[in-house]
């Protein structure tokens, strides 16, 4: 918090040099891998991530009149990242061939294009559509390292991920039906509350702290950058925004 800025940099060079001697995949290498990620956050906003994601948690808390059991864990990552991160939890949370019988199924009804691969599809539009996520597998909080923690639609987005943090510390997400591939209607009701419970959260975190130019702002940056999204297939794109 009190490094000067040719500090910082000697820093971030350290980091990345460290990085050479440490085997890919490691946990020694996740963690500097993080904490480099937070800092070049820092080096170009200015803003100091964890400090950030405290206050929003802090007021989140408060809102909720849900006490904070445990700092949220968070990570800065890369956009690329995050898609690789998004991959692995595909290959967990469905059974093998899944998307694959969706892909062939979709196809069949008109659903989705030949041309289409339904997987690469899903990835990129998650890894397009988040800015911030959490995840109840590794209880982290996921943050773009390319996301201006600067600007008043940061806190609201982090407010949301946040909402699914601090209940999944007094309930446990994972003991949701979140992945019923034997039960698709299930799955989308549970996969509702969740988010449906978040985004009232982000609703009232962006009445009570921001003013209304900030809210506008926000409002105008949540439209932007969906090209993919647009572009989507219908019933895809509905499957994903239900939720």
């Amino acid at each position: 918090r009190t490094m000067l800025p040719t500090e910082l940099n000697t820093e971030i060079s350290r980091l990345r040099a460290s990085l050479d001697k440490l085997t890919t995949g490691s946990p020694e290498r996740r963690d500097v891998e993080d904490l480099l990620n937070a800092l070049l956050t820092r080096q170009a906003t200015g803003v100091i991530a964890e400090d950030v994601i405290s206050e929003v948690a802090e007021k989140v808390a408060e809102m909720r009149g849900q006490q904070i059991r445990q700092p949220v864990r968070f990570r800065v990552v890369s956009r690329e990242d995050l898609r690789s991160i998004l991959d692995g939890k595909l290959n967990r949370e469905l059974p093998p061939g899944y998307l694959a019988g969706l892909d062939y199924v979709y196809k069949l009804l008109g659903a989705l294009p030949e041309e289409v691969d339904l997987r690469r599809l899903l990835l990129d539009l998650l890894a397009e559509q988040v800015a911030g996520m959490y995840d109840k597998e590794t209880k982290t909080l996921y943050v773009i390292r390319q996301f201006d923690l600067n600007r008043p639609l940061a806190r609201v987005i982090l407010s949301h991920e946040i909402a699914h943090a601090l209940p999944d510390q007094w309930y446990d997400l994972s003991k949701l039906p979140l992945n019923a591939p034997d039960n698709d209607d299930l799955a989308m009701a549970a996969a509702s509350v969740v988010e449906g419970d978040a985004m009232a959260t982000m609703q009232d975190f962006s009445r009570k702290f921001l003013s209304e130019r900030e809210m506008a702002q926000a409002s105008t940056h949540l439209t932007i950058d969906q090209e993919i999204l647009e572009k989507a297939p219908y019933f895809v794109r509905q499957a994903v925004l239900f939720p």
